[in-house]
């Protein structure tokens, strides 16, 4: 009854919906499903079918992860990698055939949401036996980095994976070459699978890449601590920025927020009493970001309760996307750059909900401010 009430907001029913689909109320889900305009919700009811067993709700899955919304193809495809994951042997030999088309097309398609999604599945077994192997580099092949460097870290894990003997000379040749972050995950991929822990290294593998520069005019102009205001659908969040810590990263956010490229963007990611994840005002999936990044700029500064921080896919790959905090979270200490604090409308942070949308986004120069 709750999920069908239709005056809640979705983000406090969709938690019911996996429940639901696992006890077989799927009409129940589809029904909900069918009164969502956002396409969060929409994304959100497709993955609770990833708890349900049925044929109709699978056969629905594979249809959806060709979806011309990327967010609702992954969305898709996450459900039928946790179906596939639930499956014992004998029904993953008499399924294959259904999910491998699925699953190929939603990788080949080379979105970076659906790619990412559908590679760590094709080092499956019963799909490299259907030629998943040479579909992963060839498509890696057609990638580059930066840009692509989340689906391109997910393809070198599940090559990982795969013994086909062409992928130690694959992961070698990543490791070698290319962007740090790749030339990391395959050095990582390698030395999972060497006998007695032998270490490989990649000279030059800690290299820097090539980023935005530094306009130290324009840092002058709005000062060391300007502020970045943003007007949600559940109030004001006032953050002040440190361009003196993080020079780059605050150039970055503040030249984005005056000239109006938050405006209108959602909360992609809201976790509970962890973070709240905004930004992306290229897709507004939480996988766009600039064709040249920024580089990581790391602190002492702690992640605190209101600490603000830029999302990364590794070090140097920062862009746009940026985080606030719920509560103290020590395991993000020196690992991500920290740009800013919130001062005024912690409250209202913890009070966002996925989805909801931040109306308008402001930058004020430097002027004094008491917490």
């Amino acid at each position: 009854a709750a999920v069908a009430d239709a005056r809640r907001p979705w983000q406090t029913t969709a938690p019911l919906l996996p429940l639901l689909a696992q006890h077989g109320r799927l009409a129940v889900v589809d029904a909900w499903a069918a009164r969502q305009a956002d396409p969060f919700a929409q994304a959100a009811a497709l993955t609770a079918l990833g708890s349900a067993r049925d044929d109709a709700s699978l056969a629905q899955l594979l249809g959806r992860a060709g979806d011309a919304d990327p967010r609702l193809a992954a969305a898709a495809v996450e459900a039928l990698r946790a179906r596939w994951a639930a499956a014992d042997t004998l029904a993953r030999e008499a399924q294959a055939d259904r999910y491998y088309p699925a699953f190929a097309a939603a990788f080949q398609r080379r979105d970076l949401a659906t790619t990412s999604a559908a590679a760590p599945v094709l080092a499956d077994t019963f799909f490299v036996m259907r030629g998943s192997a040479d579909l992963l580099r060839g498509v890696y092949g057609q990638m580059t980095a930066p840009e692509d460097v989340e689906p391109m870290v997910e393809i070198v894990k599940a090559l990982g994976q795969i013994r086909d003997g062409q992928e130690v000379e694959f992961l070698v040749g990543v490791a070698l070459t290319g962007h740090p972050v790749l030339r990391t995950a395959a050095r990582d991929a390698l030395n999972e699978r060497l006998v007695e822990g032998i270490d490989v290294s990649a000279r030059g593998a800690d290299a820097a890449t090539g980023t935005t520069g530094i306009d130290w005019a324009y840092l002058t102009r709005i000062g060391p601590h300007p502020r970045l205001v943003l007007e949600t659908d559940r109030g004001q969040v006032v953050i002040e920025m440190d361009a003196e810590g993080a020079p780059q990263t605050v150039q970055t956010v503040a030249l984005a927020a005056a000239g109006g490229r938050y405006d209108g963007v959602p909360f992609h990611r809201v976790v509970s009493n962890f973070v709240v994840q905004g930004g992306d005002f290229f897709r507004r999936d939480g996988y766009g970001g600039p064709a040249v990044p920024i580089r990581s700029e790391f602190t002492r500064t702690r992640f605190a309760t209101g600490t603000v921080g830029i999302a990364s896919a590794g070090k140097d790959t920062e862009g746009v996307q940026f985080f606030v905090t719920h509560s103290p979270q020590p395991h993000l200490d020196g690992k991500y750059t920290v740009f800013g604090t919130v001062v005024s409308g912690q409250d209202v942070v913890d009070q966002l909900l996925q989805g909801d949308i931040v109306r308008r986004a402001r930058l004020d120069a430097d002027r004094p401010m008491r917490r």
